[in-house]
């Protein structure tokens, strides 16, 4: 059985919320505390196996009770076709929620000659490794 926090961790997730933001809202978090600490530990919550089957339990039951939402597959196919046509703003909204949906970093993006180039950075996540192996 889930304790309240992790109820409330699984909520945020199914929100939409990222594991880092979820955590924040479910529990105690100091102001001062270092975003690694907090990833690791929504990394390890988010991978406890009674949390992920709640999360794809109440994903189930919200597709099941609305069939105007959407599975994250189905999302993700529009935000790839929204991420390769039309306005360059939109173009960069596609590909900033899949990456947010993907657990990416934040992307740098750069125009050149009207095609948008995206480079990630993942100096955070190689930051995360190596304060995980210390």
């Amino acid at each position: 059985m889930l304790t309240q926090k992790q109820e409330n961790f699984c909520q945020a997730i199914l929100q939409g919320h990222t594991q880092y933001e979820a955590y924040l809202s479910a529990y105690d978090v100091a102001d001062t505390t270092d975003r690694a600490i907090v990833d690791n530990s929504a990394s390890e919550l988010s991978h406890n196996r009674e949390i992920a089957v709640r999360i794809k339990e109440l994903r189930d039951n919200a597709i099941a009770s609305n069939p105007n939402i959407l599975t994250v597959e189905q999302r993700r196919v529009i935000l790839s076709q929204i991420g390769k046509v039309g306005e360059e703003t939109n173009k960069i909204r596609g590909i900033q929620e899949l990456n947010r949906m993907d657990g990416i970093g934040n992307p740098k993006f750069e125009f050149s000659n009207q095609n948008v180039i995206v480079r990630v950075l993942y100096q955070e996540q190689k930051q995360l490794g190596e304060d995980h192996e210390k």
